[in-house]
């Protein structure tokens, strides 16, 4: 009978002891597969931060292409060489990162063409715009093709993100089951053994059951996530043996815990990542109320300015209407041009506003093409003969050259329109106005019209090209001004690329000059 009841309880012990031993291979195991997982977990987060790295990169090249065209700034080449050898560095990451993956392999060899191509276009069309200037340039860009490559490269990079992504994807499944199988297997195989240990603790002294104790007070404290926590037993026996293993176990687990936290991290910078957008958004926000109350300002403006012609017109109106059977006709017609002037000055301000209107939103289409400048200049200064002549003003013209330029004829002739009306409208009785066509230098032609009208004063030219300028001179014959036909001009000047500037000094007379980059399409052809 002793026998028996020994067997039984050494059989007791081997079958907790083989709990243990497997409850330990599982453990293992999961937490080999869980160190695996993860750190291909964070090889696909590699893959696809150099991805996206990739195409900053070639984003940059494009943009700096595209400024350059524009502009002609050397400036705007500076990301472009910087990015140019990053590109393919950065290529060749992404291609030893996903050696192991045959798929991404093959994409990478079809990303590699494209990005080669690419680069080829933007150094192309860049040295167009050094030595056959900015419309062939912008020419090649309209076909498109970098557009395409672009699209190209962005497709395929995207398509092995997509791969990535999935594979993420994946192993974080596999991971979380595999953590989820530790953890059940840490539960369930620690209560299978606790259980054993327990109904055979009833038969081994006092020493067995305090071990007992402290592996049971662990595996609570394992239970509720306190992974740093140890038990002790120094009985030099079996239930030593497996708080060592427990121990090991729970070091392993907290080694887990630990790459669990520092995926936790990343995804906190990628909040913050959120949060510099969220900033961003708020600052867009301030400009639109920026501009929200720019357009508050000026339609304050526009009232103020409407205002009077409108009260005119109903004075003269109501005039007419209860007068009209005792006015003479002379009295008549006097009204009538009075409403006519109040009419036109409101009609002028209206065209305005919506002229600057079309410009900031880019309505105007600009429709450039090559003209011989002094026929245009010409035209305009014809058309001033009469008006200057009511106020006895002498107009000079004088051209000195007939070289073209890249421009849009209407534009051009609202441009000029706009100044010269200036010049004759500030201008007294008995002056001149010269009008002058010449090139300066080799590579522009300048228009220069003088008066010798008030001048303007420092704190003048300070705002000359705002919008709704008011200035210290006024009108000599009674005309209106609306104080947006020189910001009109100076961004209708600026989209042909061109430049306008006035040199006055106040009391003189001013002169407005206008120059433009001569066409070179001749020399081309």
């Amino acid at each position: 009978m002793k026998l028996s009841f020994w067997k039984k309880l050494g059989f007791g012990f081997l079958l907790a002891a083989l709990t243990i031993v497997a409850m330990n291979s599982i453990i293992y195991s999961g937490i080999k597969t869980q160190r695996d997982t993860t750190e291909w977990v964070h090889h696909s987060d590699s893959v696809l931060v150099e991805l996206e790295q990739l195409l900053v990169l070639m984003g940059d090249i494009e943009t700096s292409q595209r400024g350059y065209i524009i502009t002609g700034e050397s400036s705007y080449l500076q990301p472009y060489m910087y990015a140019l050898p990053m590109v393919w560095t950065q290529v060749a990451m992404v291609q030893r990162l996903t050696s192991d993956n045959n798929v991404q392999q093959a994409n990478i060899r079809a990303l590699k063409p494209l990005i080669r191509s690419k680069i080829e276009f933007v150094e192309k069309t860049i040295a167009q715009r050094d030595s056959e200037g900015f419309a062939t340039a912008v020419a090649m860009l309209k076909t498109g093709k970098g557009r395409i490559l672009m699209d190209s490269i962005r497709s395929v990079t995207q398509r092995m993100e997509d791969i990535e992504e999935k594979l993420l994807e994946e192993r974080m499944t596999a991971s979380n089951q595999n953590f989820a199988t530790v953890q059940n297997t840490i539960i369930g195989g620690s209560i299978i053994a606790l259980s054993m240990v327990l109904i055979t603790g009833g038969l081994i002294t006092y020493t067995t059951t305090k071990s007992l104790k402290e592996l049971l007070r662990g595996t609570e404290y394992l239970g509720k996530g306190n992974l740093a926590h140890r038990v002790h037993v120094t009985t030099k026996d079996e239930f030593s043996d497996l708080a060592s293993a427990f121990n090991a176990m729970a070091e392993r687990l907290q080694v887990s815990q630990h790459e669990l936290y520092r995926k936790n991290e990343l995804l906190e910078k990628e909040t913050a990542q959120v949060q510099v957008a969220n900033i961003q958004m708020s600052l867009k926000n301030d400009q639109l109320k920026a501009l929200d109350a720019e357009k508050n300002e000026i339609l304050g403006i526009v009232i103020h300015d409407l205002k009077n012609p409108l009260s005119g017109i109903k004075g003269l109106a109501q005039i007419l209407e209860k007068e009209c059977a005792t006015l003479s006709a002379e009295e008549v017609r006097e009204f009538s041009s009075d409403i006519r002037t109040s009419a036109d000055r409101m009609f002028d301000l209206i065209t305005n506003l919506l002229d600057i209107n079309r410009i900031e939103r880019g309505g105007i289409h600009f429709e450039i093409d090559e003209y011989q400048i002094t026929p245009i200049v010409e035209h305009v200064f014809k058309r001033y003969a009469v008006r200057a002549q009511a106020k006895a003003i002498k107009l000079h013209f004088s051209a000195e050259t007939s070289a073209r330029i890249l421009t849009d004829h209407s534009i051009m002739l609202q441009v000029l329109d706009n100044i010269l009306s200036n010049a004759v409208k500030y201008s007294p009785f008995n002056k001149n106005i010269y009008v002058r066509v010449f090139e300066p230098d080799v590579d522009n032609i300048r228009i220069e019209i003088r008066d010798e009208g008030p001048g303007f004063t420092d704190t003048d030219k300070q705002k000359l090209f705002g919008k709704f300028a008011r200035l210290s001179a006024q009108p000599t014959g009674g005309e209106n001004s609306t104080g947006l036909g020189l910001s009109i001009v100076k961004k209708l000047v600026d989209s042909m690329k061109g430049k306008i500037w006035c040199e006055s000094e106040f009391g003189h007379g001013a002169t407005f000059i206008l120059e433009f980059p001569k066409s070179n399409l001749a020399e081309q052809v």
